[in-house]
């Protein structure tokens, strides 16, 4: 397995990583008509999506995906639909795959997003998506109905996790535990704060 790509957000002017989400829904290609097929090893779910703010409104502003037709084949970027009234672009990192860039579609999620900024490079691991914990810079965003209801700098409490004994990694011998180890690498959701 490969460590995935995980969606990005453009925050207060810089770039992060989407490292945790409660609550929903996202963007889901299915909500849409849109079947998605693996991007790569790195990219399971087949698409990665950007997302932003306007004012103080969630929106979807980029979409890479690897779109599929109805017998499960690839599309092409000449032969994708637009999206949103956009017609898609060539990927900068698989050149087959739809890359709808420019959206400013509203995204209605209702819960909490973590952003993560500036990871720490030992603490990756080849599986899944990364903890919030392993970033230097990371941020709490709440929304309802898509609306920026509050923002908190969870870094501090990232730190402290960091500082704390590493997790022991999965027994190898025990299937189950390994098995639910990689499942929870996949599930980004994280604990409400208490």
């Amino acid at each position: 397995m490969t460590g995935q790509i995980p969606d990005a957000m453009r925050y207060a002017g810089e770039d992060y990583s989407l490292v945790g989400v409660n609550g929903g829904p996202l963007f889901e290609p299915a909500t849409y008509g849109l079947t998605a097929g693996v991007l790569s090893t790195a990219c399971w779910r087949g698409y990665v999506a950007t997302y932003g703010l306007s004012g103080d409104r969630l929106i979807l502003s980029d979409l890479e995906i690897g779109l599929l037709d109805e017998d499960r084949n690839y599309i092409p970027v000449a032969g994708a639909p637009p999206l949103f009234g956009t017609p898609p672009s060539a990927s900068d990192h698989i050149a087959t795959a739809p890359f709808y860039r420019g959206l400013a579609e509203p995204i209605a999620f209702t819960g909490e997003l973590l952003l993560g900024r500036d990871f720490v490079d030992d603490l990756y691991v080849h599986m899944g998506f990364q903890d919030a914990w392993k970033y230097r810079e990371v941020h709490r965003l709440t929304f309802e109905t898509g609306r920026l209801v509050s923002a908190a700098d969870q870094s501090a409490e990232a730190a402290r996790h960091r500082a704390d004994p590493p997790p022991p990694p999965p027994n190898p011998h025990d299937r189950q535990a390994v098995e639910d180890w990689i499942k929870g690498t996949f599930d980004q959701r994280f604990d409400p704060p208490a």
